[in-house]
């Protein structure tokens, strides 16, 4: 048997998986289709930790319930981006307000109640005078998707899981009471348990996979304003039409905006919505608009081992980084029952420490240059970001072979100037770390080169 445990998908959940499931002496492989782990996760998006009030779901709640506590004890031993923030809920329509006081009360939520708009106005200049009905959270957080799943990707490489990148699974097939072979484009493996966190109807037999409850595209705009200095505290608006505005800051200390919408909104219209949230801004401000799907379906974790011999993981939900630890033990504990093992004793769960420059003293910055001048060189003035970090953002496990994997590891090139200043000099390390010739080099995948020939004008990489 080539393994005791597959992982198919390499994402968010399946890094969570593979890293806790590496705590016991398994033979454990995660299959990735993509170049790089964790693509399935945006790069500077923020993600909300609410406290339940806005959760209708009671099944989604009773996972997320108190999940501040295990994530600062998962974030701080895993050394990944996560704070509690608190937060006003305000809501257009009275009904709504109520209905959330209803459930703050039947779910006994702490920290949660209701503030005047008098109150909320010295918290943050974003108050308008026909706010009525507004709630304050004190058990909030944000967190970075993109930054926890990495440091769980590199946790499970570095207590031996198996990484294997560009492979796509055709099929699933029990051969055996007790063995299970995956077929990929590349390979055949055998195993005893299949964990699935990736849909692929090849092997979940056909049928339409479990879209979100609400068909709502969600557009997030990245601004260049200081969350602190411009924002303060962050809001969710709740609208008439049942969605909702919200705007909070980045693991970077910018502001995101995140607009809920029946459809597809053009540049102006969403620039319009954010400045009903947080007043007029010009366009130099914003960095980046992205629109990704609003995912709110129920958590659904199946157990067919006995008759198929894998465990279904369906976890289309946006709060899923504050679900995770309670349904990565749910899943490991599954797995584990399968098998007679004890636990590794070398296990460490903590990802390899890192700094960003930007958010160093100055004392600490001298330290780090002393160290290696390459962490004086700044290659990204938008964002703050030295050669040093690029270097050990390839160097690190699953360090980055692409453009994109350099950026979505360090946070280059989400300035005003979106890269136009900073890309030769990505291309030039990643050619130099990666002993590659610059015509080599990939943005994000196989097919992506960024150079297909050397002209005078890129001499100088």
């Amino acid at each position: 048997m080539d393994y005791d445990v597959v992982i198919l998908g390499g994402g968010l959940a399946g890094c969570s998986v593979a890293a806790a499931l590496a705590r016991y002496n398994l033979n454990i492989a995660v299959i990735e289709r993509n170049f790089d782990i964790a693509e399935d996760v945006a790069q500077f998006i923020t993600t909300f930790v609410t406290d339940g009030t806005d959760v209708m779901d009671d099944s989604v709640y009773e996972l997320l319930r108190d999940s501040h506590i295990p994530l600062l004890e998962y974030s701080r031993k895993g050394n990944f981006y996560y704070e509690k923030e608190p937060s006003l809920s305000i809501y257009d329509e009275k009904k709504d307000f109520e209905a959330a006081l209803e459930r703050i009360h039947r779910r006994g939520i702490q920290g949660a109640r209701p503030v005047s708009r008098e109150e909320a106005a010295a918290w943050t200049p974003q108050i308008k005078d026909s706010y009525q009905w507004i709630i304050r959270h004190e058990n909030t957080g944000i967190i970075s998707p993109y930054d926890m799943a990495t440091a769980l990707g590199e946790i499970a490489s570095e207590n031996g899981v198996r990484i294997r990148l560009e492979e796509e699974v055709t099929a699933i097939e029990r051969i055996a009471h007790d063995e299970v072979r995956v077929t990929t484009n590349k390979s055949k493996y055998t195993c005893r348990v299949v964990v699935i966190t990736a849909f692929n109807d090849l092997y979940l037999g056909g049928g339409e996979y479990r879209r979100a409850t609400r068909d709502v595209p969600l557009q997030t705009m990245l601004l260049e304003k200081n969350y602190q200095q411009d924002i303060g505290l962050m809001l969710n608006v709740f609208h008439a039409d049942g969605h909702a505005s919200s705007i909070m800051p980045t693991f970077s200390g910018k502001a995101v905006a995140a607009i809920e919408a029946s459809q597809r909104m053009d540049y102006k219209g969403v620039k319009h919505r954010v400045e009903e949230l947080i007043g007029p801004f010009p366009s130099e401000r914003v960095d980046l608009l992205t629109v990704n799907n609003y995912y709110d379906v129920p958590i659904v974790i199946s157990d067919l081992l006995e008759e198929k011999g894998y465990i279904n993981l369906e976890v289309k939900n946006h709060q899923l980084p504050a679900l995770l630890p309670r349904v990565t033990q749910i899943v490991s504990d599954l797995v584990v029952s399968n098998f007679k093992t004890a636990e590794n004793p070398d296990y460490v769960f903590k990802r390899r420490d890192y700094f960003r420059f930007r958010d160093l003293s100055d004392k600490e910055r001298n330290e780090a240059i002393a160290f290696d001048p390459r962490f004086g060189h700044m290659i990204c003035t938008c964002s703050q970001v030295t050669e040093g970090e690029i270097v050990n953002s390839i160097r690190r496990p699953l360090g980055a072979r692409t453009v994109e994997g350099v950026k979505r590891r360090t946070g280059i090139s989400f300035g005003s100037c979106q890269g136009s200043y900073c890309m030769n000099r990505i291309l030039k390390i990643l050619a130099k770390e990666l002993d590659k010739k610059p015509e080599e080099i990939l943005n994000d995948s196989k097919e992506s080169r960024i150079l297909t020939a050397r002209i005078k004008e890129f001499e100088s990489i």
